[in-house]
C-alpha cells in the first residue's frame, strides 16, 4: 500500500481533524482485516453519502495525481502504525488518535482508531473530529493471504507484475 503524506488534504501540510460521519449511524459490515479497507470506505461511503464527513474528502480527493486513496481498515492502519510510525518513518505533528474504516463491532456508534504513540486501539465517536490517513493498494488482483514473507526458489526470477524494487528485504534462495 501507499499511505499518503502529511498534511494530504490541506495547502499549509498542516493535519486537520475529520469525523468518521456526522451521523451516528450503524454501518454494518465493515471488516478490520488487511485487504478490507477499500470496501469498508465503499461501504460507509455509500450508507452514509455526504454525511460520511472523511470518507466523502477521501474517496473524492486526488492526491499525487491518484484517486483511488480510501480509509484503512484497522488491519491496515496497525500495519501503518508498525512500519511507519512506530520505526520512525512518518510523523504526524503531535500525537494523534488515526480512524480506521472499520466501526466498533461492540459499538456501532463508535469506530476503530489506532493512537499513534504505542499503537493503543479503541472505539472512538464516529462524530468527533480525529485524524485519517487516506491509503491506496496497487498490485495484482489476487490478495495475499500471507503477508509476512514469502520464499521464492529458483534462478533468473520475473515477476509478472511489478518489480523487485516494489518490496523490501528480498531473498533469493
Amino acid at each position: 500500500v501507499e499511505v499518503a503524506p502529511l498534511g494530504w488534504h490541506t495547502t499549509q501540510g498542516q493535519e486537520e481533524a475529520l469525523a468518521w460521519s456526522s451521523v451516528s449511524t450503524a454501518v454494518p459490515g465493515t471488516l478490520s482485516d488487511i485487504g478490507a479497507g477499500a470496501e469498508n470506505s465503499r461501504l460507509v461511503y455509500s450508507q452514509l453519502g455526504s454525511s460520511s464527513a472523511g470518507f466523502n474528502v477521501i474517496v473524492n480527493k486526488t492526491i499525487g495525481g491518484k484517486s483511488d486513496w480510501f480509509v484503512p481498515s484497522l488491519g491496515e492502519l496497525e500495519k501503518v502504525y508498525e512500519n511507519l510510525w512506530a520505526t520512525g518513518l512518518d510523523a504526524f505533528t503531535s500525537s494523534r488518535n488515526v480512524l480506521s474504516s472499520t466501526e466498533d463491532p461492540s459499538n456501532t456508534s463508535q469506530a476503530m482508531q489506532v493512537w499513534n504513540v504505542g499503537g493503543i486501539v479503541a472505539g472512538v465517536s464516529k462524530t468527533i473530529g480525529y485524524y485519517m490517513r487516506p491509503i491506496r493498494a496497487f498490485g495484482g488482483t489476487t490478495t495475499p493471504t500471507e503477508s509476512d514473507s514469502y520464499t521464492a526458489q529458483g534462478h533468473n526470477l520475473t515477476f509478472g507484475v511489478g518489480a523487485a524494487s516494489n518490496y523490501v528485504n528480498v531473498v533469493y534462495e
